[in-house]
């Protein structure tokens, strides 16, 4: 962006700052941590699993929305993928109960092979 003259230039570029201050004043005064967990209305609520049982059959939710989000084709509609992402960043990193382990560590654990802190987190323990 080509300016006319040194003033236009600092003139631009503080009605910017000017803007960006009014932005980060509300971020400032509750903080980006304040923000209210985005909650799901309830129309809304299943939507996404009832999805993936008639189009993905077999497939576990937090699969499908990991494969929707890896989809570089515009295979799939916004909607989906906007529902994939909530369920991805909100749903599928929660998992506490040991699920997301191979089967086969379980049972490496199950035979003694596998001791500690990282048995208890593959067998869902605290």
């Amino acid at each position: 962006m080509g300016y006319k003259s040194h003033a236009q230039r600092k003139a631009v570029h503080a009605s910017k700052a000017e803007q960006k201050a009014k932005k980060g004043a509300s971020m400032k005064k509750y903080g980006a941590s304040k923000k209210d967990f985005p909650e799901i209305k309830k129309g809304n609520e299943g939507k996404f699993t009832k999805w993936v049982e008639k189009n993905m059959p077999g497939m576990d939710t937090c699969k499908a929305a990991s494969k929707i989000m890896r989809s570089k084709t515009k295979k799939y509609s916004s909607s989906v993928v906007k529902m994939a992402n909530y369920a991805n960043n909100f749903g599928c990193k929660n998992k506490k109960d040991g699920s997301s382990f191979n089967p086969k560590l379980k049972q490496a654990v199950a035979d003694g092979k596998i001791k500690g802190k990282f048995a208890d987190a593959i067998m869902g323990k605290k």
